[in-house]
């Protein structure tokens, strides 16, 4: 006997009915919105899922293959999250040697190119991303 697939909007996910019982008897219980998909539609879900595509569900609750939805800013504020990381890295160490009086020539430009680095990264707007103009850190050229 062939299985039959359900779709639920509200859970994101398929629910083979072959599984009901167990659904029903577990403390989340089968979803009230699952709606039956052919078993073709099911596996060309799948299939497209596997090519990158996401699994939504259109205004009726049935499921429908979308390209993924990218969060541009989220990795634009990840980016400037990890550059500013770096930045303080290398500022800290520097500070102290100058704190000390213990800088040299080299130390001091060191500091002063991470410094106006950091204070660049910190005018990054992330919401342009990602047509972001990122400044360049210091090289140690």
């Amino acid at each position: 006997m062939k299985d039959r697939y359900f779709w639920s909007k509200k859970e994101n996910g398929f629910y083979p009915e072959s599984m009901k019982e167990l659904y029903e008897n577990s403390p989340d219980g089968w979803p009230g919105d699952a709606v039956e998909i052919s078993e073709e539609l099911y596996n060309s879900l799948l299939e497209g899922q596997g090519r990158g595509k996401v699994i939504t569900s259109d205004s009726d609750g049935k499921p429908l293959l979308s390209d993924p939805v990218i969060d541009y800013a989220a990795i634009a504020e990840d980016e400037k999250s990890r550059l500013a990381s770096k930045a303080e890295e290398m500022i800290l160490p520097l500070q102290r040697a100058v704190k000390y009086g213990i800088a040299s020539e080299e130390e001091l430009q060191w500091l002063k190119e991470w410094e106006i680095f950091s204070v660049e990264l910190s005018r990054v707007d992330t919401s342009l991303a990602p047509e972001i103009e990122w400044p360049e850190p210091p090289s140690n050229d």
